[in-house]
């Protein structure tokens, strides 16, 4: 169940209060409730196994397989899906109509997805140089930062309360437009095996501008995107939920004492820009936050 602190929470003092209000646009207590729900997420893909299948120490084919297969459906057929998704709701808003769908991806999809954005400046120059400029921005703002749907989720069952009812509704949505763009590609992918239904896994497709595009053996230039690494990206990411599993991580006088640390962070890293600042992890854990949401 996801923490909400509706009220400064018994850990916000004044001095915390003085420092926040230096910082324009950072709400402190949203940005430590979205640390939790960021810190759920990793749980739930590692539980699932997800993020395990991503992990360079796993040797086997099954592994290999569903990784290659991971990025290529990230790459060739979620990224385009929320582009043209993005333009349509760009296009409902100047008709004076609110029909945007948040699309949240299968599980996969969510941890390239995430590490991807992780890098921003990476995230945000491969998006302007595949889908132009005028997509970035909206693009960017995934409006459900940290969420993830699992095959062995019942899409029929919504006898829960109100906010995961209409996820639940959300999450089917998604389904049917990945569908409908895809009739021959499963929406999960078989964690087992690796497999998908339209080609082998040890294929991936070389994005072009046109409609058609060819598959081309596996090398590093087809690994990178715009010449960045996702996959070892997301091998070095694996570990991450470690070094924020501890019980202080879900405490809420914790999470707001490290906003406040973050704020003296960058306000360090201001005024030190040429200096190595390496962070605490209850910093890292607000920054990574506070990049993704």
């Amino acid at each position: 169940m996801t923490t909400s602190w509706t009220v400064p929470p018994k850990g916000a003092t004044s001095n915390m209060m003085d420092i926040s209000q230096t910082v324009r646009n950072l709400d402190l207590y949203r940005l430590a409730n979205l640390a939790v729900q960021h810190t759920q997420f990793l749980r739930s893909l590692h539980c699932n196994g997800i993020t395990l299948q991503f992990s360079f120490s796993s040797k086997s084919t099954p592994s290999k397989n569903y990784t290659l297969n991971a990025l290529r459906r990230y790459r060739d057929l979620w990224l385009p899906l929320l582009a043209k998704q993005t333009s349509m709701d760009v296009g409902s808003d100047s008709n004076g109509t609110d029909e945007s769908v948040s699309l949240i991806p299968p599980p996969d999809v969510a941890w390239l997805w995430h590490c991807h954005r992780l890098a921003p400046a990476r995230y945000s120059s491969y998006i302007k140089t595949r889908f132009g400029p005028d997509t970035s921005k909206k693009i960017l703002e995934t409006e459900v930062a940290f969420a993830a749907q699992f095959s062995h989720e019942c899409p029929d069952d919504v006898d829960v309360n109100a906010e995961e009812a209409n996820q639940a509704i959300v999450k089917q949505k998604a389904r049917e437009i990945w569908r409908d763009a895809y009739p021959l590609e499963p929406f999960f992918q078989d964690a087992e095996t690796g497999a998908n239904s339209e080609s082998s896994p040890l294929l991936l497709t070389s994005p072009t501008s046109t409609s058609t595009s060819k598959s081309v053996l596996v090398d590093q230039q087809s690994l990178d995107l715009d010449g960045f690494d996702l996959l070892s990206s997301a091998d070095r990411q694996c570990n991450f939920l470690w070094q924020v599993s501890g019980i202080n991580f879900e405490n809420e006088e914790f999470l707001c004492d490290g906003v406040l640390e973050y704020v003296k962070f960058l306000k360090l890293k201001n005024v030190a820009p040429n200096q190595v600042i390496v962070p605490t992890y209850q910093i890292d854990l607000i920054w990574h936050t506070h990049i993704l949401a």
